[in-house]
């Protein structure tokens, strides 16, 4: 059977855009109110339940992914910062900044817009593939892949060879509605390990909920705490707000940069921050973040100077993401993509629902999850047990004692929030880096 295999080098690439279906608002709102009567008498994870294809965005959870690299400079740059704590800033910045594609809906949203849709679940094995090109840091790399169903997990790894970076992450969304919200919890981590300076930074994932669903203006609110630790004991504690019932603001957030003064427990860690919101005080401040991850934030520097006129100390930017424009990701045209890929999964069904045919999409929809249901019966049947292509599944355990300091960030992280997980999906190129003695 003739294959495509893409050239990474080759002229079939094109501008990766998320596709956005076109709905009739009442239609949609008239939907929407029947898919929330199902939700409310469901029982067990909404994410297992068939979703009308009204309501989807034409999009896989897969190529979501494709926002971490909506400012890859920031991730390129880390291994040029000085010092731990710079590295894990910049970290930081580049973590904040792929929020705003993933999940920022502009005030006056129409219900229909693709970002308060829900994506379509990928099937198992389902694949997703986008890169960067930079004069200054060459080819940056995303590959994405479903590696397992029942929960959904969904693994991705970003590389670029040039700054010796390897980042490897995973997901799963668990969504529960509240009535006037759909409350979405995250599941995985994300790490980055820099093989110039062997150096791994690992973080939890924010929580979402989005509302506004029932008056037809939706709002993605990001919120809880994101922590960020490092092989060097460096840490970053990000702290994203609901805006208030009555007053306040949408998309604020806070956070602080500090050092170890001792390795004191994870557990009391997780307890002083969660019941009075403040850094223990066996560590050293280092820096201040403060502002609205969708638009402006401030940085302070706490490090002391012996120079009267330094102004180290003075709020400068984080991040203005109105200054930023995002880095243009490049896929493979549809006909170089090969079957198990986002895009072609899908494709038929995007079609009809681009051509307001929703019965067809249902259709073709509903003939692709009964495919992966005939294929797993067979799998059973014939003894044979799925292993995804492309990532390999470690656990803490398996990091070697030489790789102490990875061992204990990966440890730290995961007793301050469990969410993150207790091992980690590593893509199959990277995994020596986890697992060599060396």
């Amino acid at each position: 059977m003739k294959t495509n295999k893409p050239n990474p080098d080759s002229q079939d690439a094109q501008e990766y855009k998320p596709t956005e279906t076109v709905t009739h608002s009442i239609s949609y709102r008239s939907a929407l109110f029947e898919y929330i009567k199902s939700v409310l008498s469901f029982k067990g994870d909404i994410v297992s339940l068939t979703c009308p294809t009204f309501l989807l965005s034409g999009n896989s959870i897969l190529e979501i992914s494709v926002h971490w690299g909506d400012h890859i400079d920031f991730l390129t740059k880390v291994p040029q910062a000085k010092t731990a704590q710079e590295r894990i800033l910049l970290v930081a910045k580049w973590l904040v900044s792929s929020f705003y594609g993933s999940y920022y809906t502009k005030p006056g949203t129409d219900s229909s817009d693709s970002k308060v849709k829900k994506p379509f679940n990928p099937i198992l094995g389902e694949q997703f593939f986008a890169r960067w090109e930079s004069d200054e840091f060459g080819e940056t790399k995303l590959v994405c892949e479903q590696v397992s169903h029942h929960p959904p997990v969904s693994a991705l790894h970003i590389q670029n060879e040039k700054a010796k970076i390897y980042c490897n992450g995973f997901f799963a969304q668990k969504l529960k509605f509240t009535g006037t919200s759909m409350n979405i919890a995250q599941k995985g981590q994300m790490s980055v390990y820099l093989a110039n300076t062997n150096e791994t930074f690992c973080m939890s994932l924010p929580s979402l909920s989005i509302n506004g669903l029932i008056t037809g203006n939706p709002q993605i609110e990001v919120s809880g705490d994101v922590l960020i630790r490092s092989s060097t004991k460096a840490t970053c504690l990000l702290k994203f707000h609901k805006k208030p019932w009555l007053f306040g603001e949408f998309n604020k957030f806070d956070g602080v940069i500090f050092s170890d003064l001792d390795q004191h427990d994870p557990g009391e860690f997780e307890d002083q921050v969660q019941q009075t919101g403040e850094i223990p005080k066996s560590t050293i401040n280092t820096f201040e973040i403060k502002g609205d991850w969708t638009s402006e934030s401030k940085l302070t520097s706490l490090l002391e100077s012996d120079d009267d006129d330094d102004e180290s100390s003075e709020n400068i930017d984080f991040l203005d993401m109105d200054d930023f424009a995002a880095s243009l990701p490049l896929i493979h045209s549809l006909e170089y993509q090969s079957p198990i890929e986002s895009q072609k999964v899908w494709q038929h069904v995007t079609e009809a629902m681009n051509q307001n045919d929703f019965i067809k999409a249902s259709h073709e929809k509903r003939k692709i999850e009964e495919e992966q249901r005939a294929l797993r019966i067979k799998e059973d049947e014939d003894g044979i047990i799925w292993k995804p292509k492309l990532f390999t599944f470690i656990s803490y355990e398996d990091i070697p004692e030489t790789k102490n300091d990875m061992y204990q960030a990966f440890n730290y992280l995961s007793a301050v929030k469990p969410e993150a997980g207790d091992g980690l999906w590593i893509h199959n190129d990277s995994i020596n880096f986890f697992t060599n003695d060396a």
